[in-house]
């Protein structure tokens, strides 16, 4: 760690500085990962942002702020357990025009199960009842690629099935 000032083990706020990362931010910058004291891991982040005081959390206390103190935290990071990035990555995708898929999902009608939408919980409890645990080399797939995200149109497939399920 030449001419890196050494933070590991310094508390910022909430973060416990664990490790740093080897990569560099664009601007040359030092990158740590950090623990939060809620139990949630901060993969990524910078030397600048824990010494100004901009990052004190893993987001927790943000969303404590806002009213979402119920957040089931971490579940979305712990080990084998990606059902919360699925989740997210499926209500960006078919709502948020700025995402860059958006052109193939949401562009094109397709959307997201209401009871879903607005209920985490709710749609890991579905893939765990119907689903279950996802196979080692397939991710979620919908059955009709023109369909909706809905319980109907959902699989685990591997990535060449995946593949030929194309319009």
């Amino acid at each position: 760690m030449a001419g890196i000032k050494d933070i590991t083990g310094r508390v910022f706020g909430k973060l416990t500085v664990v490790s740093l990362l080897p990569a560099r931010t664009s601007g040359g910058g030092t990158q740590w990962r950090c623990r939060c004291s809620c139990g949630n891991w901060s993969p990524c982040v910078r030397s600048g942002n824990l010494n100004n005081g901009h990052t004190t959390s893993c987001g927790c206390e943000q969303k404590r702020a806002a009213g979402k103190a119920k957040f089931k935290h971490g579940l979305a990071r712990k080990s084998g357990n990606s059902h919360y990035t699925r989740w997210h990555n499926i209500r960006q995708r078919t709502c948020r025009q700025n995402h860059p898929a958006y052109h193939n999902y949401g562009g094109r009608g397709i959307k997201m199960y209401p009871g879903w939408f607005n209920n985490f919980i709710y749609f890991k409890k579905w893939l765990d009842d119907n689903l279950g645990p996802c196979p080692d080399g397939f991710t979620l797939d919908r059955i009709d690629v023109d369909g909706h995200y809905c319980p109907s149109n959902l699989r685990w497939a591997t990535r060449k099935q995946q593949a030929r399920n194309k319009r």
